[in-house]
């Protein structure tokens, strides 16, 4: 950095910058994992899981056929 024309409290000021928002954003990604997580669906034992078909889903429209 000093290369850049920066001098050394200028390019510590710069480097914690980066460092601080890396890791920031570090404790984002685990909060937001920690947060929404759901079971993996490999992890899933293979007599617990049951599809739900398109009649099944509140969400879904049934009305039309194709």
């Amino acid at each position: 950095m000093t290369a850049k024309g920066y001098n050394r409290v200028r390019a510590a000021r710069a480097l914690t910058l980066a460092d601080l928002v890396m890791s920031d954003a570090f404790v984002a990604c685990f909060d937001a994992k920690y947060t929404y997580s759901r079971g993996a669906p490999w992890r899933a034992r293979p007599g617990n899981v049951r599809l739900l078909s398109a009649a099944e889903n509140p969400a879904t429209n049934v009305t039309s056929s194709m």
